[in-house]
């Protein structure tokens, strides 16, 4: 069966260059029909060098189209991966914008007061709590689609140039929402450690439950505000981006090619 597919590749292959072939060959001995008997040895020897060269040429054409024969069922599979699960997942976590706004709302309600007590920021860390899960689900997607591309591109495939650059900068919104998120999950750990609430456990035994704070001009809150902003912004252009690349109604043949 391998047998049999070689032999039609280099059939094909043959067949589509056949007139450059002959056209060497015939070259070749046309040049030599003008040459000197004692310089034959040496124009002999150059030819088959040429030879040599066009075997090796050929040698390695064979072993990439081989490659991408032997190889092109695992790149599919990863592809409808990519184009099924992957994107779709990443469109579902990434472009809603209702936890970080509820975030938002919480932080600025405490920047306009004079006074923040235990109750504001507890609802403020119950506000990360359930985002902190999904920056973590975010995180693990984009890891998966980076190393999907890296996997297709190994194995001589690549994007399709029509596509590429939308991509491109659709990975890197996906990095930069992830950056900022964590960073905005930074400050407030670091806001309602004022109250000695913990993001990750819920654990309020040793919270400072009678403690308030002015926290109108704290740098952690104007930070956060910022971060919120840009998070909801980079979340509207990943929409926009999605929506104008209309990918997930691509073929994957859309999207991937052989190199």
């Amino acid at each position: 069966m391998k047998f049999n597919k070689a032999v039609d590749v280099i059939i094909k292959f043959v067949r589509v260059n056949l007139s450059s072939i002959l056209s060497f060959f015939f070259g070749a001995i046309f040049v030599l029909c003008f040459i000197k008997t004692d310089k034959w040895s040496d124009s002999i020897s150059a030819i088959a060098n040429t030879v040599m060269a066009l075997a090796a040429i050929m040698g390695l054409v064979f072993a990439r189209k081989w490659k991408r024969d032997a190889t092109k069922d695992k790149v599919i599979e990863r592809c409808v991966n990519i184009m099924t699960n992957v994107i779709p997942d990443i469109k579902r976590i990434f472009v809603p914008t209702i936890h970080v706004k509820m975030s938002e709302v919480f932080l600025k309600n405490i920047k306009e007061r004079k006074s923040t007590d235990f109750k504001l920021a507890r609802e403020l860390r119950n506000s990360l709590k359930s985002y902190n899960v999904i920056m973590g689900k975010g995180s693990e997607l984009l890891n998966l689609f980076n190393a999907d591309l890296k996997y297709v591109k190994a194995l001589s495939w690549k994007v399709n140039e029509s596509i590429a650059q939308d991509l491109d900068n659709y990975r890197k919104i996906l990095s930069s929402i992830i950056s900022k998120q964590f960073e905005l999950l930074t400050y407030v750990i670091v806001i309602v450690s004022y109250w000695n609430l913990n993001v990750v456990d819920g654990d309020d035994s040793k919270a400072y439950d009678n403690l308030s704070w002015d926290m109108s001009n704290n740098d952690f809150i104007d930070k956060s505000l910022m971060l919120c902003s840009e998070i909801i912004r980079l979340k509207e252009d990943l929409n926009t981006l999605i929506e104008r690349m209309t990918i997930e109604e691509m073929s994957i043949f859309d999207v991937f090619e052989p190199k």
